[in-house]
């Protein structure tokens, strides 16, 4: 490159350094503001699976509705024993 292509380089460069700097400001703010809902959108998923892994408890489920579990298994090995006799015949 000549003299006079390096000068108009040097001095779009000057220009670019000042609207680089406001721009980098701009996306450092703008960084942070998407790292903080990030970090809130993390926080506020531990919140609902510990939860939905406290509303899974089924020990928990058992104690308090015993009567629906022992339905539910009956029912569960009536429709299981009917399905392999069907099968045996």
């Amino acid at each position: 490159m000549d003299a006079g292509a390096n000068a108009g380089l040097g001095g779009s460069a000057s220009l670019n350094g000042e609207g680089f700097g406001e721009r980098r400001e701009h996306l450092l703010a703008s960084l942070e503001r998407d790292r903080e809902q990030v970090r809130r959108a993390v926080e506020d998923l531990r919140r609902s699976a510990s939860g939905a892994v406290r509303s899974l408890n089924l020990g928990r489920q058992l104690l308090t509705h015993p009567a629906v579990w022992l339905v539910g298994g009956l029912a569960l090995g009536v429709w299981l024993g009917r399905r392999r006799s069907a099968q045996d015949l």
